[in-house]
């Protein structure tokens, strides 16, 4: 690992942040037209189904998508979880496809909707940038950025204090369910 990844999980060892990615890419993060961002898993038949279907449906909406790969780290009763993920990216000409793919993720990517896909999260990674207007259903939120070599390291918080000095931190939006993570709407910052 490297210094951020060990002092990260330190942090996630103690609950002080519920977990983190890290990414190869993080230029999402500064889009400039309406973007939204779709982690999964990358190993299991479910979720690649639903990455095809996702990317496909979203295509259909006029998005230009492109896919990541990134590890995920979340605390578990157990220590730091890792699973290897994809981060598909999908950026749309009009504010209105954004709105549109944003009804499409609740009815049908959000874990317990009528309408869920397999392989569906109960707090699905969208995260929504390249826009100030926040939409009926998503929450403020910050991702907290550092790079070491030709990795970023992303916590993301509702708080706006990095959890480690010298942090980057950029504004956007994500699930309201993501109110009710635990610890997520807590000061997750250690200083």
């Amino acid at each position: 690992m490297t210094v951020a990844g060990d002092s990260l999980d330190r942090l996630v060892e103690v609950g002080l942040i519920s977990g983190y990615t890290r990414e190869e890419s993080v230029g999402y993060l500064s889009a400039s037209r309406p973007t939204l961002t779709y982690s999964m898993y990358l190993d299991d038949a479910p979720s690649l189904a639903n990455r095809r279907r996702f990317s496909g449906e979203m295509a259909a909406l006029g998005g230009q998508v492109r896919e990541t790969r990134q590890v995920g780290q979340l605390g578990t009763h157990r220590g730091v979880q890792r699973t290897r993920q994809v981060r598909v990216i999908v950026e749309f000409e009009e504010e209105a496809a954004l709105t549109e793919a944003l009804g499409i993720i609740r009815d049908r990517y959000l874990a317990g909707s009528r309408g869920e896909v397999p392989g569906s999260w109960v707090y699905p990674d969208v995260r929504i940038t390249g826009t100030a207007t926040r939409r009926t259903g998503t929450i403020n939120a910050h991702a907290h950025v550092t790079s070491q070599g030709d990795e970023s390291f992303v916590v993301l918080s509702s708080d706006s204090c990095p959890p480690l000095p010298g942090m980057s931190v950029t504004s956007l939006h994500l699930l309201d369910c993501w109110e009710s993570l635990p610890g997520f709407m807590e000061r997750e910052a250690a200083g």
